[in-house]
């Protein structure tokens, strides 16, 4: 397997903060889970404000996968931390399960950044929605969000008459929605379901 780059994980500037923040709160310290977490925050942060020439979004999606007790759990309590201090608690959720939740999450907030912890439990609802055909298909969903992001998406029919939630909680429309996705999974887990999830059928 090749090694990740030593020189990626000396960038400095606002990720190599965050990185060295994580790395001195961290019980086992990990640079490479505190690069993924520092990247994911600071594009959750750019989203909805910078754009490339090319209109291209810095809404990334990132699996970081490793073994258990390593660390995976450090660098998205920093994030936690950062949304805490910033104002944006509301932004940054710990998972989806659906196509539904996901789009309704994007539409409250205007962006988000999921932190998907055992990335498992992810693929296995992407199955499952593509494998029975109702609702929305959560890797569909996944895609559009990233493709909508330079534009705008629209809420989807009946979205408002969930049981307890009033017409006017969710808007109709959001501009440039904006979502960020770090998630991990164990490797050996992460490459099992990989396989059920995409090559199976």
């Amino acid at each position: 397997m090749t090694k990740f780059p030593e020189e990626v994980l000396n960038c400095g500037g606002l990720i190599g903060q965050i990185m060295d923040y994580t790395l001195d709160q961290a019980f086992r310290p990990n640079r490479q889970l505190a690069f993924a977490g520092a990247l994911c925050w600071v594009a959750h942060c750019m989203g909805r404000v910078y754009r490339t020439t090319a209109n291209g979004r810095p809404n990334i999606y990132l699996l970081a996968h490793a073994w258990s007790g390593v660390g995976k759990s450090a660098p998205r309590d920093t994030n936690f931390k950062l949304a805490k201090a910033c104002g944006m608690v509301k932004t940054v959720i710990e998972d989806f399960r659906s196509g539904e939740a996901l789009q309704d999450a994007v539409l409250q907030s205007a962006k988000i950044l999921s932190q998907y912890d055992e990335a498992d439990t992810l693929f296995d609802s992407i199955k499952k929605s593509s494998d029975t055909g109702v609702g929305i298909n959560t890797l569909g969903e996944m895609l559009k969000e990233w493709e909508k992001s330079k534009n705008f998406m629209v809420r989807r029919k009946l979205a408002a008459s969930v049981k307890g939630r009033k017409d006017n909680q969710t808007p109709d429309m959001v501009y440039h929605p904006h979502l960020t996705l770090f998630m991990t999974a164990l490797g050996l887990v992460l490459m099992v379901l990989v396989g059920l999830a995409f090559l199976k059928g």
